[in-house]
């Protein structure tokens, strides 16, 4: 396999950071609607035409990174290892900041107004906390931040 030139990192670069601003636009958008034409043309316009693409393109990317790897010896280890490293880990420390901040945060309120501790900890609660509650949405909420 070659290596990405570095004309085409530049572009994938680029392209993802853009697609990373057309998310937060997409998520903006969907917070309420329009109040003038204007607005709603910009969301017709954004939200209808051109973010919608974000989503897309990372997984095509990533498809494609992957790709260029399947023609080598050993590929499938070395990438799951990277994807553990750069993915895996910082989603579980994440979901450990996320559990004890928002449980620090109703812990501490709940002590402040002279309540007990009972139904802080529950099953579904402590799952949906670290994106393994099937029936919750959004699956995993430290992630949407």
């Amino acid at each position: 396999m070659s290596g990405i030139s570095h004309c085409e990192s530049v572009k994938l670069a680029n392209m993802a950071w853009l697609c990373a601003v057309f998310i937060v636009v997409l998520h903006v958008l969907s917070l309420g609607t329009a109040a003038n034409l204007g607005g709603f043309v910009f969301a017709q316009l954004f939200g209808v035409g051109f973010c919608p693409i974000a989503v897309p393109f990372f997984f095509l990317a990533s498809g494609w990174m992957l790709g260029r790897h399947v023609d080598e010896e050993g590929w499938w280890p070395r990438e799951l290892k990277k994807r553990v490293r750069t993915i895996l880990l910082p989603f579980a420390v994440l979901s450990v900041i996320g559990f004890i901040g928002s449980n620090g945060a109703v812990i501490l309120s709940r002590v402040m107004h002279g309540q007990g501790l009972e139904g802080v900890f529950t099953v579904p609660g402590v799952l949906a906390d670290f994106g393994l509650n099937p029936f919750d949405f959004p699956g995993h909420n430290v992630m949407w931040f």
